[in-house]
């Protein structure tokens, strides 16, 4: 286009749409944890199967209860029962096609049941526990 210079208004457009797009792009914020949030969800990461109390993780950040939960859903879009509940289930799942009984996995991730744990893992994955089993071992078992 510029070198035919047939339609400088095209050309002026089309430069002042690309400078207006990096403009935009390098406003941008950034995702970053802030080191408070980041220092709970790494115990969180690492002490998984740990019983993990929302007042324990927020004196951890040094904010209260109330601070420590707003934060965090601030910063990753969830709130922290919902983030630790979702790692259980990721870390359970393995568990299961491992060979785990359920009972164990829910006393392992401290869940309070073992029904429990199936309530909870069927709201994240939409299927039960047994369901996830079968269609795994079927998916790596074709007849």
């Amino acid at each position: 286009l510029a070198l035919g210079g047939n339609e400088p208004e095209f050309i002026a457009s089309f430069i002042q749409l690309f400078l207006h797009l990096v403009i935009s792009f390098s406003e941008k914020e950034q995702f970053r944890l802030s080191p408070d949030i980041g220092r709970t969800l790494n115990y969180i990461l690492d002490n998984i199967t740990a019983e993990l109390s929302l007042e324990e993780l927020a004196a951890l950040a040094n904010l209260s209860c109330s601070q420590y939960k707003q934060k965090f859903k601030k910063q990753l879009g969830v709130s922290p029962r919902r983030f630790i509940n979702q790692q259980k289930i990721e870390y359970s799942k393995q568990m299961l096609l491992d060979g785990a009984s359920i009972t164990d996995i829910a006393m392992t991730l401290n869940f309070t049941t073992s029904s429990y744990f199936s309530t909870v893992f069927k709201k994240y994955t939409l299927l039960t526990p047994m369901e996830y089993i079968k269609k795994h071992s079927e998916k790596n078992d074709p007849a």
